[in-house]
Formats: C-alpha cells, structure tokens, sequence
C-alpha cells in the first residue's frame, strides 16, 4: 500500500489493485501516517541538530478537485534543510501554533550560541503563533517576506522586521525561496 501510494495512486486505485475496501487502504494509511510522525519526532529529538534558521511556508493543492483545498504547511531548518515538521490543514493560527510548538519542543533542549532566525510569509498566523509559543524568549528574531503579485506575477517584495533588524539577517537569509525549491 505504501509502495503504491509513493508511485501516486489514490487510496480507490489502491483498493482495487489490493481488491481491498477504500475505507481499509484509510484506515492502514492513517495507521503508516502516524508511525511515520512518530517516527520522525525520535529523528528529531534523538539527533544532534543545531537549529538556527527556520522557515515556514506553505502550499496550497486539492483533493480530486479545486473546491476541495488541502494546504501543506511545512517548517524546517533552512542551513541544512532538515524538515522539522509540516501539517496538513487550513492556513491558521491553530495549525501554524500546532507547527511552532512542535519545532519549540524540538530546539527547546539545545543551547544556542547565535539567536534563533525565523523568516515566513506574511500569513498573520506565523507572527500570531510565534509572539504565543515564543513568549518572553529573546534569543529569537523574526523576519516576515512580504510579496505582491498581480495576475500571478510577482510585482514587488517587502521585507517587515518583527523582530530583529536587518543586520540580524545576513546574506542570502532574507527570503522564503529556500522552500519553493524543495517543495
């Protein structure tokens, strides 16, 4: 099942390949689904990562059709390009929380020499998720891209210092674009 789902079938091919009930090949994928999660929480909190700069994102796709959006919203460490984590869900403050808890409970044990750089889009959820799950840290600094587009041409991008200020961002560290490549 997992095999086939890699090469892109949909859990109905799959049950018919298997002469299986679709609500079975469900069910088994919720099951691989969270071995999986729990799986990479022991990656993640079993390895030496130093985390320094993280970003978030997300992608927007549906399921069988356009009126059913699904949004894959992804963080992960942007030096190494670890993936920390990515939920399936709404574009929210709830699930972008859930994301920044997550990666919080991952760097939560590990020392820091340098502040802990986050760039996103400007999605409110990511500045609102940071300001509750970071409260009161000072070792972080927080840096939104801001982009125009117009007719699906991108037209200008800002950059809002929330937290930080443009010396805390050095280099090629001022963008989003890291993920666009790996997604």
């Amino acid at each position: 099942m997992c095999k086939l789902g890699c090469y892109g079938l949909s859990a109905d091919a799959i049950a018919g390949m298997l002469l299986k009930d679709p609500r079975t090949i469900a069910t088994w994928q919720r099951g691989v689904s969270k071995k999986a999660n729990l799986f990479h929480d022991l990656i993640c909190l079993s390895i030496t990562l130093t985390v320094l700069f993280i970003q978030m994102d997300e992608l927007w796709s549906f399921l069988r059709n356009k009126n059913n959006t699904l949004w894959v919203c992804v963080g992960f460490e942007a030096d190494s390009r670890f993936w920390l984590n990515f939920e399936l869900g709404s574009r929210t403050t709830h699930t972008a929380t859930q994301r920044v808890t997550r990666i919080k409970d991952y760097i939560g044990k590990l020392s820091r020499m340098m502040p802990l750089k986050g760039t996103t889009d400007k999605l409110a959820a990511y500045k609102n998720a940071l300001q509750s799950v970071f409260t009161g840290h000072s070792d972080s600094v927080y840096l939104q891209i801001v982009k125009k587009r117009v007719k699906r041409r991108l037209v200008t991008v800002k950059k809002c210092f929330v937290k930080g200020t443009e010396n805390d961002f050095k280099g090629k560290t001022q963008n989003t674009s890291v993920l666009s490549g790996l997604i």
